[in-house]
This record gives structure tokens, sequence and C-alpha cells, in this order.
């Protein structure tokens, strides 16, 4: 990667929300996405526009906290973080979960994904981490493969992120730091500077200054992070309000973002 990334998170929770980000694609005002895979995609008419455009980065969105048709294991952020330290997890339903969602994946794009992320970053918590990790090592992966690492690279970037979104931001930055380590070992590549953290319960009045100053600082090398999606959606994921969804789709609509 060398020009900026927005990747929109979240494609596949629902049409709406999808939709939004179809058009944001053709405005280029995002040159990423996030997918959450389930079987009704397969069939999906936003699949095949996703499969048209051209330069689009298409990623797989693990999940293991949100109810879709055919998931393996549903489970909140908090417990599966508990698990890597109190809790034993079983690693083999793990793997068997990752490789699931891999291969129906391959199924729905004919392709292996352009990089792996995780809905709420499970993918950097450590039995997921290592469980994916084994997955990306036992296989050939394309020559551009990555695995997002999020973790802002810069101390003063942490800072902002860390005004933005409080303590999770050095939770989840600190197993990002780790995974990115890791990954080096392993001749995995990864982004570099990361940011996009954002309370998104509810609004705030300077949420639209905060998101403007987030695209101001977008530069080679940087990947943002964005949620858009459509306030009348009746998908809701607690803690992630849709009227915000349909502000930050808004605020890139409007700005002067042009990805190519």
């Amino acid at each position: 990667m060398t020009g900026p990334r927005i990747i929109a998170d979240d494609f596949g929770l629902c049409e709406k929300h999808d939709n939004v980000i179809i058009e944001l694609i053709k405005h280029k005002k995002i040159n990423a996405v996030s997918v959450m895979v389930h079987p009704d995609l397969k069939s999906s008419s936003r699949i095949d526009l996703l499969k048209v455009e051209k330069n689009l980065t298409i990623g797989l969105h693990l999940n293991f906290t949100i109810l879709l048709p055919n998931n393996k294991i549903t489970n909140t952020s908090s417990r599966l973080l508990l698990n890597n330290f109190i809790l034993k997890n079983n690693n083999k339903i793990i793997i068997q979960n990752i490789q699931y969602q891999i291969n129906l994946f391959e199924e729905i794009f004919d392709k292996f994904p352009d990089f792996i992320d995780g809905h709420e970053h499970i993918h950097i918590f450590p039995n997921i981490f290592s469980a994916l990790t084994e997955i990306l090592t036992a296989r050939p992966l394309p020559r551009d493969f990555w695995v997002r690492r999020p973790a802002p690279s810069t101390l003063s970037d942490l800072y902002r992120e860390y005004q933005n979104a409080g303590i999770k931001v050095i939770i989840i930055s600190f197993f990002g730091i780790i995974a990115r380590k890791k990954l080096k070992s392993l001749n995995l590549k990864s982004n570099m500077n990361f940011f996009g953290f954002l309370k998104l319960n509810t609004t705030s009045k300077n949420f639209e200054k905060i998101y403007n100053k987030n695209l101001s600082l977008l530069k080679n090398n940087v990947t943002l992070m964005v949620h858009p999606g459509d306030a009348e959606s009746l998908v809701y994921i607690k803690g992630h309000s849709n009227k915000i969804r349909a502000l930050e789709a808004e605020i890139l609509k409007n700005s002067e973002i042009n990805l190519r």
C-alpha cells in the first residue's frame, strides 16, 4: 500500500447499510470494504456490485459476536477477551469458525480475501490471533494479502485516538502492537498507521469536527476505519447508533475525498 485507504467495516450486515457503502465506493469516498460473510450473500446483487468495482480492496471481517445466519460462535467482545486470561478457549472450535468464514468468503467472491480483520478487532485477541495465523501460515497466500493491525503507529496518533474514543484504544492498540511483531516474524504483511476509533453509541457536538479531522490526516500508508450506513435500517448493533452511521455517510459524501 502507498496511498491512503478508507475501509468501510460491517458490509453484509444489512441491505440498507450496504447500499450506502456501495454509493460511497462509486463516488470514490471509500476504496476498501470489510465483509461479514453469511450464506445470504451468495445470491445478493450487492456482491455483484462490489465485484465490478475496480481498485476496490475486499476483506473478511471475522465475526464472533454478531448473530448472522450459520455463525458457529457468538459472544461478546469482553467475554472473548476474558477467555484469553481466565477461561479456557476451545482452539479447535475457533480454527473451525475462522476457516468456515474464509471458505464462505471464497465461495461468495471467488477469491481469497485481500485482507482479514475482525469485528470489534477480535482477530488480534491472543487466542483468535493464534488460530488465525496458524491457518494463514499453513497455506499459500496472495502476494499482496495483509492482516489489519488496529494500532496507531505514533504516540501522538495514539493520544489523539485515545481522546476520541477512550481506554478501549489503549487496550486494542496494545494487542495490535503485539500482533504486528508476530506478523512480521511470520512474514505476513500488515498495514502501517491506523486510526478511526470513535465513540459510536451517541452523537456529540464534536463528532463531525473529529471525523473531518481524521479525513484531513489522510496521507500515504494511512488506513482509516469507517462505519457508514443508513439511519432507517432496522439492523442495530449494540453500542453503534444507526444515526451515527448515517452521519458518517453524510460527512464522507460531502468531503473532498477522491480515492483512486
